[in-house]
C-alpha cells in the first residue's frame, strides 16, 4: 500500500484546528475569570442582582460573561467608589 501523500496535509490542518480552539478556549476562559471577579468586587444596590449576575455568568456559557461585561458592570459599581444614587437624585 503506497503512503498518502495528503497525510501530511490533514495532520497539518488538524493540528491547526486544535490551536485554535486552544486559543478560544483560552479566550474563554480569561473572559469568564474577568466577569466573575469583577462582578463579586462590585456593589450592587440589590444583593440579589449580584447573585443573579454570578449566576449568568456561570450558567449561560461564552455569552453570559460577556453580557454582564457589556449590560452587568453599568448597575454596579466598585467597592471604595462613591456612593450609589440613583440618576433621579441629586448626590448627597
Amino acid at each position: 500500500m503506497a503512503p498518502n501523500p495528503d497525510a501530511g496535509l490533514a495532520m497539518l490542518g488538524a493540528g491547526a484546528m486544535v490551536l485554535l480552539w486552544g486559543v478560544f478556549a483560552l479566550i474563554c476562559l480569561g473572559l469568564f475569570l474577568w466577569a466573575l471577579i469583577d462582578c463579586v468586587q462590585r456593589e450592587f444596590k440589590d444583593p440579589t442582582t449580584k447573585i443573579v449576575w454570578i449566576l449568568v455568568i456561570i450558567f449561560v456559557g461564552f455569552i453570559g460573561p460577556i453580557l454582564y461585561l457589556v449590560v452587568g458592570r453599568l448597575t454596579g459599581r466598585k467597592g471604595g467608589a462613591a456612593p450609589y444614587t440613583p440618576p433621579d437624585q441629586p448626590p448627597t
